[in-house]
């Protein structure tokens, strides 16, 4: 069944892709058959979708991972700032998907947002549990890698997996086993993340 819901999505997005380079390029209706495919995918599958438009999400536990989705500009450090240093909202984290670049914040910042690049960091990282009889890929945008960018904490990894389609367990007893670009393998755990800075990245 899953492997039909993913060729009818696949067939989708085909046809879409069709249909937008003969007639459809810069014009309103462009971005409403986005957005109605986006819902059709959506309802197809029992995995979340990303919105194929900009916006920034609010993920907290209350008791079980939420995430709220805002449809608009980008919110300020301050804002950011005021959000995260609530203490009714312990390991949270806040996104922000503003083509071209994707922020992290798990701490407020103490500084304005900036979007400088780093280059890719890690070749591989891989989600496993003791429950799980597989590794799942954990594959990192492009996007994501600027400096300082906080990432792979407990709420990022529980919300990657649920953008993903293959089963899963999670809690506190996982790990994540990556190689680095230096070809280095190491290994972190759910207490711990990563932050992204101009000459590479720190394990916190």
């Amino acid at each position: 069944m899953l492997f039909f819901i993913l060729g009818v999505i696949t067939y989708l997005r085909r046809q879409w892709m069709k249909l937008y380079n003969y007639c459809l390029k810069d014009s309103l209706v462009l971005y409403w058959t986005q957005i109605a495919i986006y819902h059709i995918s959506q309802s197809l599958v029992s995995y979340k979708i990303l919105p194929p438009y900009n916006h920034w999400s609010f993920i907290h536990y209350s008791p079980k991972l939420t995430e709220i989705i805002y449809r608009t500009e980008m919110p300020t450090a301050e804002q950011i700032s005021c959000i995260l240093s609530s203490d009714a909202t312990p390991n949270a984290l806040i996104t922000c998907h503003y083509t071209p670049y994707i922020h992290c914040f798990v701490n407020p910042p103490t500084a304005p947002i900036i979007t400088e690049r780093v280059s890719r960091q890690f070749l591989s990282i891989l989600y496993s549990h003791p429950q799980m009889k597989e590794t799942i890929p954990i594959e990192l945008d492009a996007a994501i890698y600027l400096v300082g960018n906080e990432i792979l904490s407990a709420a990022f990894v529980e919300r990657y997996l649920m953008y993903q389609s293959r089963p899963y367990v999670f809690d506190a007893n996982y790990k994540l086993e990556l190689m680095n670009k230096k070809i280095q393998m190491f290994e972190l755990h759910s207490g711990q993340y990563v932050v992204l800075n101009k000459t590479g990245y720190l394990i916190v």
